[in-house]
């Protein structure tokens, strides 16, 4: 029996975990640079997931939002987790991806 495999969970990225290093002088550690980084770019992977998912609807084919919803959420967990100095950099890798998502949902769910 073939099994089913979901290619966006495939390419969800790993959150690197979060180790903690003193800083001097109020800069953000390497390690806490590195975190940030890697939010950044599982933000940009979300994006192609998306534009995956919403070609897939606009062909008429039935997508599911959890996982998507979940990388969403976990990458806002992680980039709360970062120091304040980066949180401007992660504010704009991911806040064109809410209307990005709204869209998506709106797409899927008939009125």
């Amino acid at each position: 029996m073939p099994s089913h495999h979901d290619p966006a969970a495939a390419m969800s990225p790993p959150i690197m975990p979060r180790r903690r290093a003193r800083a001097p002088r109020g800069k953000p550690a390497e390690t806490d640079m590195h975190v940030a980084f890697a939010v950044m770019a599982a933000a940009e992977v979300l994006d192609s997931m998306l534009s995956v998912a919403t070609g897939l609807v606009k062909g008429g084919r039935q997508v599911d939002l959890a996982g998507l919803e979940q990388d969403a959420a976990r990458l806002c967990a992680a980039a709360l987790g970062c120091p304040v100095a980066t949180q401007p950099m992660l504010r704009a890798a991911l806040l064109p991806l809410v209307p990005r998502l709204d869209a998506l949902r709106a797409a899927i769910t008939p009125d």
